[in-house]
């Protein structure tokens, strides 16, 4: 499987940590998300093994690790969407420029990039409550 993770094309690490920094997942779903890569991509680039050393989401930080920002092809209703993931699942519950009631309606009205989502994380039930990401380590 071709993932798109090079500083030239960088949609798929970019829609992973997107969905990491809108609180759709935990910290350790997206570390399932690379250990995913690393079994089924074509040679993983070695920043994939660098993140996987980060313990803690605190101490996590893209930029420094990959040396390049990703690019993330995203509107601003699929970042309310994520938004609204999160909230169902009990992962946030802090509202910044959204609130909750307006992200599940997003969320709602929006279902094909919710299966989007899904299909990217194939390996996660976006629809169980997990609750807060216990690896924010604060």
């Amino acid at each position: 499987m071709k993932f798109r993770l090079s500083k030239n094309d960088s949609a798929d690490i970019g829609f992973a940590l997107s969905c990491l920094l809108c609180g759709a997942i935990h910290f350790r779903e997206f570390k399932a998300w690379l250990y995913h890569v690393i079994e089924h991509g074509d040679a993983p680039p070695h920043y994939i093994f660098d993140m996987l050393d980060v313990e803690l989401r605190r101490d996590f930080k893209p930029l420094e690790i990959m040396g390049w920002t990703s690019s993330q092809e995203l509107t601003d209703e699929e970042f309310d969407v994520l938004e609204g993931i999160g909230f169902l699942r009990g992962i946030s519950d802090i509202e910044g420029r959204i609130t909750r009631e307006d992200a599940i309606k997003k969320l709602k009205r929006n279902m094909p990039f919710h299966t989007r989502v899904q299909n990217f994380f194939p390996f996660i039930d976006l629809d169980q409550v997990v609750g807060p990401d216990p690896d924010k380590g604060w």
